[in-house]
């Protein structure tokens, strides 16, 4: 029966987490290695999760390189407590996508961390929403200050004509 559960419990596991866009993974603290890695691997960094086995090293080589160092550096505070990051990947093809990973650490009856587990998701569709509702934003703040010059301009115009009309 036990058995037969635990089989229950990883084909659930499996069946969530292989079957979700998000990257879900799962470390061991101690020598920082991957223990699993979910299949969204391969789409979101863009390439086989199996390279990790070879070289353990090819998630944080793939992070651009103006944002690594602070990704490594937040790497030692896994076992603090929950943290989120965002960063930027570059896929083998030169593509650049935009991180949101958020790890939690998992503690052991005497309270040791000896897993983080963590959910990596690609946010480039909404950083390039946002760039355009910020770019937009923009577009509609120059168009109103063109506005409030344009009626500045005619109540300037106005001001002149009315003396000018006394004078004709």
């Amino acid at each position: 029966r036990a058995r037969e559960a635990l089989h229950n419990s990883e084909s659930l596991f499996r069946l969530f987490t292989e079957n979700v866009d998000s990257v879900f993974w799962m470390a061991d603290p101690e020598n920082r290695e991957s223990m699993y890695v979910s299949p969204a691997y391969d789409q979101v960094w863009g390439m086989p999760r199996e390279t990790l086995k070879t070289n353990p090293r090819a998630f944080l080589n793939a992070i651009h390189p103006e944002d690594r160092e602070r990704v490594e550096g937040s790497l030692q505070n896994h076992r603090q407590g929950p943290s989120e990051k965002h960063y930027r990947i570059l896929r083998p093809t030169g593509e650049v996508r935009w991180i949101k990973d958020r790890s939690f650490p998992i503690r052991n009856n005497e309270g040791k961390v000896d897993r983080v587990v963590g959910i990596a998701e690609d946010v480039t569709p909404l950083r390039e929403a946002q760039a355009r509702l910020e770019a937009s934003q923009t577009q509609i703040a120059s168009n109103a200050k063109f506005a409030a010059l344009g009626e500045m301009a005619s109540g300037i115009a106005h001001e002149i004509n009315n003396p000018l009309a006394v004078i004709q």
